[in-house]
């Protein structure tokens, strides 16, 4: 079951984990991602194994970005995918997401529950109306 964080402990652990930063651009340093969970109109939903990150981006859209390690992938992030979008069916009118063309399991994970929208030549474009 899907839960909303409002500390920023558990999602560090998921960010900052070695399986989960070859997904993440910026691996220069350890990510602390308080500003994000402590914003109010964010949302941080966790499972066993991962986390949804959902920024609000104005006029009722979040921006989605999943972070699961390998315990928490497969079957688990699906049941928690169903659960994060019956959570956030009320909170938001839209949700988005990008998956980086290098990212298949992204980009497979993103087609099963959103539309794609568009492309460039680095991301694949989703979303989903609520």
């Amino acid at each position: 079951m899907v839960k909303r964080e409002f500390n920023a402990d558990y999602l560090n652990e998921i960010v900052n984990d070695p399986s989960v930063r070859g997904g993440i651009k910026n691996t220069l340093f350890d990510l602390d991602m308080s500003p994000i969970v402590d914003e109010m109109d964010n949302y941080v939903l966790s499972w066993e194994g991962g986390a949804f990150i959902l920024v609000d981006k104005g006029e009722g859209v979040h921006e989605l970005h999943t972070q699961a390690l390998k315990s928490g992938r497969g079957k688990k992030l699906r049941v928690a995918a169903d659960e994060m979008f019956e959570y956030m069916h009320d909170k938001c009118e839209k949700i988005t997401s990008m998956a980086s063309k290098d990212n298949p399991a992204a980009r497979a994970l993103a087609e099963e529950y959103m539309i794609q929208t568009h492309e460039d030549d680095e991301y694949y474009y989703f979303e989903r109306v609520m």
